[in-house]
Parts: structure tokens; C-alpha cells; sequence
């Protein structure tokens, strides 16, 4: 029998030692449990939620301020209960909004197709918007978060539209009459339908005005330019084309600022008369030297203050006067009276042609 070696220890054996498969087992359940906790915490959060989420349908009631968001954005707003976005969305066709949240009640305005609007709220049937800077509601139904397609054709038509009822309103002027000179047309008075002045050109530009008047005019560029000022027409007689396409596209800046279309054509009617209400479309005004404020301060300006109604010619809008003419201030801007009536009115002291034909009873 052999002797084993001092010093050498005898191999330790651990004992309780699991095996592989055991192991495994082991880690495999704590994982299952993990993954149940996971799951019994979503379905809880998904239950508090769910509750929150849900808009009460109030039928016509004032919409409810919207303070969720939807995992999905819907592209119309009908197309769910609650909405995420609270910001600009946009009308998708004519659409009339009101002062309330009931469809019977009177109609404050009309929105056109592609106009954009600020949501405030909504509910499932109304939606709270800001629009010319009023609090209003519109049929949610009419609103979209993405901007329509608004095609050439449509916007004609919207234009023509709104034209034409406006056209129905207004008094059709006589200009067959005595008094032809001083007959005011304005946004409530128009020319006769097609009408075109005879036209002679008139000294010192290429601009035209109705025959009867430029010969006065040339008479009176003459005596300004006598006196070392040159009174170099700016615009004349306009087409009524023209005209319409100016008016039409300062109506779209303001309705594109968020006003209506009545409140945009009110607007531009005071700085733009629609086509057949501007003097320029009757041939009897000229801007003269530029269409700006500072003409007031000009030697040119000076001179037609104390010259031009010798020459029949009137300052149309003076500064001050525009809850008179409807028209804001335009020191260039002189219209044709005739040399009578234009010393009379200067010598009366009226400041508008509306006041000094009123002082006569007369509304030509």
C-alpha cells in the first residue's frame, strides 16, 4: 500500500451542486413572473386612460376644452370624439358660423373654402373658433387639419358671388342728367352696367380721362408748370378690369389676415372702391405724382390746395373726413366737379362733395 506525500490536501467536493437544466428552469420562471407584473401595470394604465380619453357626446351643448391627444390625428375633425390639434385647421367648403353653438340660430358670416381658422374646443358636433378676431362655432364637420385644394375655378366663383350680391344692393347712378359733374359714385353707388367714358389723353403722361374733363386738366398742368410744379398724373381712368383685380386682391389680403369676406371687402372698400363705384371707372379723377402721404407735404400738393378749383378740380378725400366719404385720406387723389361748383364749394367751405351737395338737398 503506498504512502501518499505530506503536504498534499485531499480535492474538496461541493456539495448540493445543481445541473445545468435546473438552472435554466429557475431563471425561465422569473422572467414569466416579471412579464406578468408588466402586463397587469399596462392593462391598469390603459384602463385610466381610456376613461379620460372618451369626449362626452353634449350633442349641440358648448364644446368642451379639448386637453387630450389621440394616438392617431384624425384629417377631419368629425372623424372622432376628441381632437389633437388645438391650433390653425381649416374650413373645406362654404360654411356659415355663429355667434352660438346652434345650427337654427342666425348665421354671423360665411367661411370660405380653404379659409384658416383658430380651434379653441370641440365637441362631436361643434367646434369653437377664432376667426377676424371674434370667438365663434362652426359645424365640425366643415373643418380639417390639413389646408383643401382650392382650384382657380372655385375661387372665381366665390368671388363672383360676393360681388354680385353686393351689386344688387347698390344704386345704379344717372349720368344722362344736367348735373353730370357732381355725380358721386361710391361702394353704395355704382355706374350703369358697361358703362365707358369717350376718353382723350391728357398732358404729361399717357393716362386718359372722359373727354369733358381732360381739356380742364390740360388747362391746369399748363398754369401749374407757369409756375415751376409739375403735376405728372399718377393713374387716371381705370378699365373696370382693372379696377376689379385691384379690389379683388386687397379683399384676399384681408380675408388671408382672418377677417370675413363682408368685414374684407368693408375694409378694402375704403382704400379700393369695387370696380363700377370708383371714380377712376367714371374717367373724372386723377392720382397725381404718387399714392403716398407724403404728397401733402409736397410744393405740388400746395399748389392744387390753392389753384385746382379754378379748374374745377376738388381734393376727393381729405384727411379727417372718412366717416363722410368712406374713403380713407388720399391728398392726391383729385376728382372733376366743374369750375362752378368747385369755387362755390371752396368758398361755402365744405370739405367733401357729399356735404356740399347735401347743403343743397341734392344726392345725384
Amino acid at each position: 500500500m503506498s504512502k501518499k506525500s505530506e503536504g498534499a490536501a485531499e480535492p474538496k467536493v461541493k456539495k448540493n451542486k445543481k445541473s445545468p437544466g435546473e438552472r435554466l428552469s429557475k431563471l425561465l420562471s422569473a422572467v414569466c413572473v416579471l412579464a406578468a407584473v408588466v402586463l397587469i401595470g399596462v392593462t391598469a394604465l390603459a384602463f385610466i386612460t381610456s376613461g379620460k380619453d372618451k369626449a362626452p357626446d353634449t350633442g349641440s351643448a358648448a364644446p368642451e376644452i379639448i386637453t387630450t391627444e389621440p394616438a392617431t390625428e384624425p384629417t377631419t375633425l368629425a372623424s372622432a370624439d376628441t381632437v389633437k390639434v388645438k391650433g390653425t385647421v381649416y374650413v373645406t367648403g362654404t360654411a356659415d358660423y355663429y355667434a352660438e353653438p346652434e345650427e337654427l340660430s342666425s348665421a354671423s358670416g360665411t367661411l370660405q373654402a380653404g379659409e384658416a381658422v383658430g380651434l379653441v374646443s370641440a365637441n362631436k358636433t361643434w367646434c369653437r373658433i377664432t376667426y377676424g378676431g371674434k370667438v365663434c362655432y362652426i359645424q365640425r364637420k366643415y373643418l380639417s387639419t390639413k389646408k383643401p385644394e382650392i382650384t382657380t375655378t372655385q375661387t372665381a366663383q366665390a368671388d363672383i358671388t360676393a360681388v354680385a350680391a353686393s351689386a344688387a344692393e347698390r344704386k345704379t347712378v344717372n349720368l344722362e342728367q344736367k348735373h353730370w359733374s357732381v355725380v358721386v359714385v361710391d361702394k353704395n353707388r355704382q355706374l350703369p352696367e358697361g358703362y365707358e367714358p369717350e376718353l382723350e389723353y391728357i398732358a404729361g403722361s399717357e393716362y386718359s380721362l372722359d373727354a369733358r374733363v381732360a381739356d380742364y386738366y390740360n388747362k391746369m398742368y399748363d398754369a401749374a408748370y407757369a409756375d415751376g410744379v409739375v403735376l405728372t398724373p399718377y393713374s387716371a381712368y381705370r378699365k373696370y378690369s382693372t379696377q376689379e383685380s385691384n379690389y379683388n386682391s386687397l379683399v384676399s389680403q384681408y380675408t388671408g389676415q382672418g377677417y370675413t369676406r363682408s368685414e374684407a371687402e368693408d375694409l378694402a372698400a375704403a382704400e379700393i372702391l369695387p370696380a363700377g363705384c370708383s371714380e377712376h371707372n367714371l374717367g373724372f379723377a386723377v392720382d397725381i405724382c404718387s399714392t403716398d402721404e407724403s404728397f401733402k407735404d409736397t410744393p405740388e400738393y400746395e399748389w392744387l390746395c390753392e389753384n385746382a378749383y379754378k379748374y374745377g378740380f376738388i381734393e376727393r378725400y381729405p384727411e379727417g373726413t372718412k366717416e363722410i366719404t368712406g374713403v380713407i385720406a388720399e391728398p392726391w387723389h383729385w376728382r372733376f366737379i366743374g369750375p362752378s361748383y368747385a369755387k362755390d364749394m371752396k368758398q361755402k367751405g365744405f370739405a367733401t362733395l357729399e356735404e356740399y351737395l347735401q347743403s343743397y338737398g341734392k344726392n345725384y
